[in-house]
C-alpha cells in the first residue's frame, strides 16, 4: 500500500467545516514495482477466532501447512473427498477454516482507511 496524507487535520483542509470528514489517497504498488488497481492489493488480515482449532485440534496454521485449505479458500490439495464434501465437515464450535483463517482465504480483512470523521 502507498497511503497518502490525510487532507486536513482538526484546524484546516477539508476539516474546516463542522461535521465533515477528511480523506487521503490510496494506491497499490506489487513488489515488482508497479502500480497496479486498489483492489488488488490485500489488507491486511487476521483470523476471526483467536485459537481457532477444529473438531480434531487442528489449526490455521495445520490446515494450511498441511494443505487442507487453499489460500482462496475451499478445500486444499491433500483433502481428501471421503472426509466430506468441504472444510464445514471438520468445523469447529467457531467456524470452519475457510471462514476463520486468513491463511485458508476466511478471516477479518483490514484495509486502509481512506475516510474518516475530523
Amino acid at each position: 500500500w502507498i497511503i497518502g496524507d490525510w487532507d486536513g487535520d482538526l484546524r484546516w483542509g477539508s476539516c474546516q467545516e463542522p461535521n465533515s470528514n477528511r480523506s487521503r489517497s490510496l494506491s497499490c504498488r506489487g513488489s515488482d514495482g508497479e502500480l497496479y488497481p486498489v483492489g488488488r492489493c490485500a489488507g491486511s488480515c487476521r483470523d476471526s477466532v483467536d485459537g481457532w482449532t477444529d473438531v480434531y485440534g487442528n489449526t490455521c496454521a495445520d490446515y494450511a501447512a498441511l494443505a487442507f485449505c487453499s489460500s482462496a479458500g475451499g478445500t486444499g490439495q491433500a483433502w481428501r473427498t471421503t472426509w466430506g464434501a468441504g472444510l464445514s465437515a471438520f468445523a469447529g464450535s467457531s467456524g470452519s477454516a475457510d471462514e476463520v483463517c486468513c491463511l485458508c482465504g476466511g478471516g477479518t480483512r483490514i484495509d486502509p482507511l481512506t475516510t474518516e470523521p475530523c
